[in-house]
């Protein structure tokens, strides 16, 4: 019987179709349900006479429920670049996005062209890593109890409920630890588009360099902010002397610096630390690797707590943030020197977002 209806509803239809838009008379019957929608919405009628029996009217409903049901949305996100996705009716009034979205609300480069899957190289070999957004612990809720949100459905964020990670895919040994960091070869990252480098790993701890990272001579050299850093004489695996230029090019402070140590520019307000002096034995600088930044910031060793309530050298703020922390994922395995598949650096927020 439900064949025969809708081999019956599907032939009128065809002929209303073709009588008023005689265009649509050549679509072929393999394209459906397609052709009865516009941009994956559905967008048609199912029409009964008045006089038509209780049985039919049951048997076009229920058609046009299941052609309902294959309808969808594409949407996207004008305000971010690379977003596009399809928009679902899943998620529960009062439930984490973890509950219901794939993958564990975990967004990859699959789902925002933005984050990255690729490799770093460390002595020579390429190591993977990819980088994803967990935001399983954002919560949908309309409950008249909480602030601002007062019975209306609303996506409530909270501290820690949007985490960047970025997952390591590969092991590595020979890295430096906490105590005897390796200088000589550190493991060069890129945090939401900032340099970082890993000199140590211990359980649960990192020790990272931070700010400008590069390579400097007496014509080269590294900026941050208005200041460029430059050396211009030194002795190999030893010292070299440092100069800071400001933005015209006028030196503003000199410094004979030893490999692995740093000073504090009072006059600059920076940091630059040596983590390796190479020169002729005329002292000519062949190239002098340096860290530059704020005063006090340069090196620093993260943990799991993701401190951004302290200040100076306890605050584990996100170098030019105020409310996004460092921190090692609980769930990493890091060694003494050595990092496993899946261990994780995080950047949280730590603001409270009662509603958006």
């Amino acid at each position: 019987m439900k064949e025969k209806l809708i081999a019956g509803f599907m032939a009128a239809l065809m002929t209303l179709m073709t009588a008023v838009y005689p265009v649509l008379g050549a679509t072929a019957l393999s394209t459906f349900p397609t052709f009865l929608g516009t941009a994956g919405a559905a967008n048609f009628y199912v029409i009964m006479g008045a006089t038509a029996n209780p049985s039919d009217v049951a048997g076009a409903v229920d058609i046009a429920v299941r052609l309902a049901e294959l309808s969808y949305t594409s949407v996207s996100a004008s305000a971010v670049s690379g977003v596009t996705g399809t928009e679902k009716d899943t998620v529960g009034l009062a439930a984490l996005l973890g509950t219901d979205f794939p993958n564990g609300a975990i967004m990859t480069s699959t789902h925002y062209s933005g984050l990255l899957d690729s490799t770093y190289t460390w002595r020579s070999n390429d190591y993977d890593y990819h980088e994803q957004v967990n935001v399983a612990n954002v919560q949908m809720r309309h409950a008249f109890a909480i602030s601002n949100v007062n019975g209306t459905e609303k996506m409530v964020i909270e501290s820690a409920d949007v985490v960047y990670q970025y997952v390591f895919d590969k092991a590595l040994t020979g890295l430096g630890s906490i105590s005897d960091p390796n200088y000589t070869y550190p493991v060069k990252i890129k945090l939401l588009g900032k340099d970082f480098s890993i000199v140590g790993v211990i359980a649960g701890q990192a020790k990272v360099l931070q700010g400008s990272i590069g390579t400097v001579t007496s014509t080269s050299g590294v900026t941050y902010g208005d200041y460029t850093v430059y050396s211009d004489l030194g002795y190999n695996a030893g010292w070299a002397r440092i100069i800071i230029k400001d933005a015209a090019g006028n030196t503003v402070d000199t410094k004979v610096i030893n490999q692995a140590d740093s000073w504090d520019f009072t006059s600059t307000t920076l940091t630059v630390k040596l983590t390796s002096v190479r020169a002729l034995q005329d002292g000519t600088v062949v190239g002098v690797d340096v860290v530059v930044g704020p005063t006090g910031t340069v090196e620093k060793t993260y943990d799991t707590s993701a401190d951004t309530t302290s200040t100076g050298t306890a605050s584990d703020r996100f170098p030019g943030e105020t409310d996004w922390g460092i921190r090692v994922a609980s769930a990493s395995t890091f060694g003494t020197g050595s990092i496993n598949v899946g261990d994780i650096l995080e950047v949280v927020t730590n603001q409270q977002r009662p509603s958006i």
